[in-house]
């Protein structure tokens, strides 16, 4: 009776099960590369990103233009408030929500929210939305009950009576900011941007600027390339090791 030994099927040093294996491994990082390219893909992330507008006018003509790019559906006309990055000092009213007592270093102490109510004129920090034609509303339930969407301007204004507020449109607001195209992402976190205009219409400060594009390949890019170096080395390692276990056997 023949004592030799009968090998598994593929073990008889011919090497083909390391070759599927080999293609196997190499086809998974395939396509593990291609699906990496879609979920870090610029492209892919600025297609989420939305974009709104804020415009905050000072009693002294003073205008502030607020860019915010952000990645939900919506927001509250307080949340797009209070990512805009001005300083604000609110009051919250019961069954009312909250109201903005200082807005940018203008208005009133939180603990006075209406401190120049009795003055004559009555200054108060005005909430109002502006209508694709071009016109201000003023929005009476406040802020909390506000819903802002992708291409929304809001606007706040010191005064006692006409706002005079400019209509002005999401992509105004985002050429005077330097970004080219409403919620034009390039991947990384939403953008706040601002400029401050006076009231001869010179820009005086701009509080940010938009990236620009160097070139350079993103860092996210590097990390995931390396990644998929290393598993390629583990698996062609793993594949020489099954390759030389079979030759010997």
């Amino acid at each position: 009776m023949s004592t030799d030994t009968i090998l598994p099927p593929g073990r008889r040093g011919s090497g083909r099960p390391g070759v599927m294996l080999s293609t196997r491994v190499l086809g998974a990082l395939a396509a593990l590369a291609m699906l990496a390219a879609l979920v870090f893909s610029p492209r892919a992330a600025a297609a989420d990103t939305n974009a709104a507008g804020l415009v905050v006018r000072h009693g002294d003509g003073r205008l502030v233009y607020v860019y915010v790019e952000f990645t939900e559906p919506e927001l509250t006309g307080m949340e797009l408030l209070t990512r805009s990055g001005l300083a604000t000092e609110v009051t919250t009213f019961s069954g009312l929500g909250s109201a903005v007592c200082s807005l940018d270093g203008e208005g009133c102490p939180s603990d006075d929210c209406f401190c120049q109510s009795d003055d004559n004129p009555s200054y108060y920090w005005q909430y109002l939305s502006l209508t694709p034609d071009g016109t201000w509303n003023l929005q009476m339930n406040g802020p909390d009950n506000r819903t802002v969407r992708d291409g929304d301007v809001d606007g706040w204004s010191w005064a006692a009576d006409d706002p005079q507020l400019p209509a002005i449109s999401i992509d105004e607001i985002a050429r005077l900011n330097g970004v080219d195209g409403q919620g034009a992402g390039d991947g990384a976190e939403p953008r706040v941007l601002a400029v401050e205009v006076d009231p001869s219409g010179q820009v005086t400060t701009r509080t940010a600027q938009p990236e620009e594009d160097d070139g350079s390949m993103p860092t996210t890019y590097l990390a995931f390339g390396a990644l998929l170096i290393a598993a390629a080395g583990v698996a062609m390692v793993t594949v020489l090791r099954r390759r030389r276990s079979g030759s010997q056997a």
